[in-house]
Formats: C-alpha cells, sequence, structure tokens
C-alpha cells in the first residue's frame, strides 16, 4: 500500500508557505527596506520556498508509489 500523505504534506502547508513567500518578495520590493532587512528577507523566502518544494517532492513520491501499486 502506498505511503499515506503526512501530515506534513498538506495543500494547506503548501499554499501557506508560497503565500508567505510573495509576501516576503512584496517586502523585498518596497524602497524602504534596508539592505539588512532585505538580506534577512531573502533568507527567510527562501527557506520557506525550500520547504514548499520539500512538500512537493514528498507529495511526488507518494503518487508514484501509488502509481506503482495500480499497475
Amino acid at each position: 500500500m502506498a505511503k499515506k500523505i503526512t501530515q506534513e504534506i498538506t495543500l494547506a502547508d503548501f499554499e501557506t508557505l508560497l503565500n508567505e513567500s510573495k509576501e516576503i518578495l512584496s517586502r523585498l520590493a518596497e524602497p524602504t527596506t534596508s539592505l539588512q532587512e532585505g538580506v534577512s528577507l531573502y533568507k527567510e523566502g527562501m527557506e520557506k520556498l525550500n520547504r514548499a518544494t520539500h512538500l512537493l517532492e514528498e507529495a511526488k513520491v507518494v503518487i508514484e508509489e501509488f502509481e506503482k501499486e495500480e499497475q
């Protein structure tokens, strides 16, 4: 049987990470954002995008395992 999607792999978590990344991007685009704040925001945004990518990779594995079992 395919792995069950864990609580970690949820659409809500993925969408939250993407929305937070979009907010960070908006803050980075503000002309009043200092260089120091920009670097901090960039790091935070990349961490969120990396976690979102990880969730996608986990979901892909689950789908691939499910498809193998269905054959």
